[in-house]
């Protein structure tokens, strides 16, 4: 297999502009050398100026930018290292902070109906073992 690709040729056989997909599978092109692969991402470039901000747009943005640390992760960080990631991004410390309190009533309705449905299954059964062992005496 030559290591030489034509990108102009094939961009010359379509009528639409060429993406990566089109010329190569993804594995093709990560076994391209470094400096192949370079040259494919400045001739997309160069055709299609924007492709990876409209890529992103669809794809929605990365979750890092999303995500505080977990419920774990925040139990077993130290106090320094949980303030310094708070200041790095009050919002969402703040946002977490309120999924957690929200989880913690959910937690205690779900709780306290549990209790309430435990506490009529045993007072229903206890009357129907007790009405047994009178019957049998």
């Amino acid at each position: 297999m030559s290591t030489v690709i034509d990108f102009k040729a094939a961009a010359a056989r379509r009528a639409s502009p060429v993406r990566p997909a089109e010329v190569l599978s993804p594995a093709e092109f990560e076994a391209l050398p470094l400096e192949l692969r370079e040259m494919a991402i400045a001739l997309i470039d160069e055709r299609l100026p924007g492709w990876r901000s409209r890529r992103r747009k669809q794809h929605g943005p990365s979750m890092h930018t999303f995500l505080f640390r977990s419920y774990d992760l925040i139990v077993g960080s130290t106090e320094a290292d949980l303030a310094r990631d708070v200041r790095a991004d009050l919002d969402k410390a703040q946002s977490k902070l309120k999924r957690i309190r929200r989880q913690i009533q959910r937690d205690r309705e779900w709780a306290a109906a549990r209790a309430e449905l435990l506490t009529l299954a045993d007072a229903k059964l206890s009357a129907a073992i007790e009405a047994a062992l009178r019957s049998e005496g």
